[in-house]
């Protein structure tokens, strides 16, 4: 009877290795993704009674404003998964942060209140198919042994960074 060798698997051979330049670049730049997330999500609150004098309206008219850019999140977030499984993550991070880059950008330059709900709908978008793919890139770059480390640290410690460091300030 012959004995069967096995060959590693991608994981395992992540698992034994010490973390590479490559790795920690990769869930820095997924980091630096969540940090901009974290940003735009504070900013916008803080921002908003602003945007609202401008536009002369009460604050309560901005409900809109909120609810798409939610829906917006909740249908990337549904529609990019899957893409990105089975095509890769790599774009589908790279497209939806230029995405909610843009369009957080564009929402300063906002002429009108319908200007702002449909980009702030159009940065939930962004937002959606960046931060769930992010989380799943960082959990599969990472050893096993650190996943829960980075992947914890990823979901809650950037947004405690920022409010820690004054964002929005006060």
């Amino acid at each position: 009877m012959g004995t069967e060798t096995r060959g590693l698997t991608v994981a395992e051979i992540i698992d034994r290795q010490p973390l590479s330049r490559f790795q920690i670049t990769t869930i820095g730049l997924c980091a630096l993704v969540m940090v901009l997330d974290g940003f735009d999500t504070q900013c916008i609150g803080f921002l908003v009674p602003s945007i609202a004098e401008t536009f002369r309206l009460p604050l309560k008219a901005f409900t809109p404003v909120f609810a798409w850019g939610l829906i917006g999140f909740m249908t990337a977030s549904m529609i990019m998964g899957p893409v990105a499984d089975r095509w890769g993550r790599k774009w589908p991070v790279v497209v939806s942060t230029l995405l909610f880059a843009t369009f957080a950008t564009l929402t300063g330059r906002a002429s009108s209140f319908h200007e702002v709900v449909i980009f702030r709908a159009l940065t939930g978008l962004g937002l959606g198919g960046a931060m769930p793919n992010v989380v799943a890139l960082t959990s599969e770059y990472a050893p096993k042994r650190l996943q829960r480390v980075f992947v914890s640290t990823l979901s809650s410690g950037c947004r405690w960074a920022l409010s820690w460091a004054g964002w929005p300030a006060r």
